[in-house]
């Protein structure tokens, strides 16, 4: 739960509730502008006080939705912190002292503030297994990543991300990657020596072509880059030598025809239709049966 109590009462209404008709005002007005700030839910600094305080106890600290510009000294002063939300913040930056929180931490829930940039010390945080950095304002990411080992899910969807780090090599627990709605043209080299990546999003970039180096992440099962524009074809090797069984191409210049075409389909479909013979003998929903988008 956020950290924001409703406050006011309707401007222009009598105390009974009927608005008062054929009458001078009172007072002039309010600017819409006002009125907008009248309507913002207020940050209750005793719900900040009480969360700060019961964090101290779960070891979980639970910030969302607080209109904070800067994050409390006092929550930086807790230890031994197993998961942080400040999502759905102000925030415009972070101290090096997050690093502060330990090693234990594993969530860190960054999404929807107005972060630029994240601090170097974001690495020392080395027991991070989730990382939320989505819709925020981010045009790169510092090279510390690398030191998060223990990395499994790293969102930062819809960004301004132009390039990412070259300092993916060491992260063997990275298992899902969201970089969908950002700015790449590429990826980094260390990128295609993760052999844990499982799914991976690309799609609303500015990518002319699939990286082909993706056909060396072997354990690869979803690939979204639909609506980046450009892409024309589907690597065969992609098809051929990974586990691959979806995905999204849609948005693009990938023809129907000329991807059924494509060497390696057939092991592809195979897969594809292993995985939905699954999923309907375990009576699953929203099983998408179609062609990668392409329908």
């Amino acid at each position: 739960m956020g950290c924001c109590s409703s406050t006011g009462t309707n401007a222009g209404s009598s105390a009974g509730g009927v608005p008062k008709v054929g009458l001078p005002s009172e007072s002039p007005p309010a600017s819409s502008a006002t009125a907008r700030s009248q309507a913002q839910p207020k940050v209750n600094n005793d719900i900040v006080s009480g969360k700060l305080s019961q964090a101290s106890k779960t070891r979980v600290l639970a910030l969302g939705k607080c209109e904070l510009k800067s994050i409390p000294q006092d929550a930086l002063k807790l230890v031994e912190l197993k998961s942080v939300d400040l999502s759905m913040n102000k925030l415009s930056k972070l101290p090096e002292s997050i690093s502060d929180w330990g090693a234990k931490l594993h969530t860190l829930n960054l999404g929807s503030n107005e972060l630029v940039s994240l601090p170097e010390s974001v690495g020392d945080l080395v027991g991070l297994k989730k990382l939320i950095i989505s819709s925020n304002k981010l045009k790169l990411l510092p090279l510390s990543l690398g030191k998060l080992t223990s990395l499994q899910e790293l969102r930062a969807s819809d960004n301004c991300l132009v390039g990412l780090p070259d300092c993916f090599a060491s992260l063997d627990m990275l298992t899902d990657v969201d970089v969908a709605g950002n700015s790449l043209k590429d990826l980094p080299e260390s990128f295609f020596r993760l052999r844990g990546i499982q799914r991976l999003l690309l799609s609303r970039n500015k990518l002319a072509e699939i990286p082909a180096g993706l056909a060396d992440v072997r354990n690869l099962l979803f690939l979204d880059v639909a609506d980046n524009g450009s892409i024309s074809c589907v690597p065969s090797r992609l098809l051929k030598d990974t586990l691959i069984f979806d995905m999204k191409l849609q948005g693009n210049q990938i023809e129907r025809l000329a991807f059924r075409d494509t060497d390696g389909y057939d092991a592809f479909m195979a897969r594809r239709k292993g995985k939905i013979d699954q999923k309907l003998d375990a009576k699953m929903q929203h099983i998408d049966i179609g062609l990668c988008g392409l329908d």
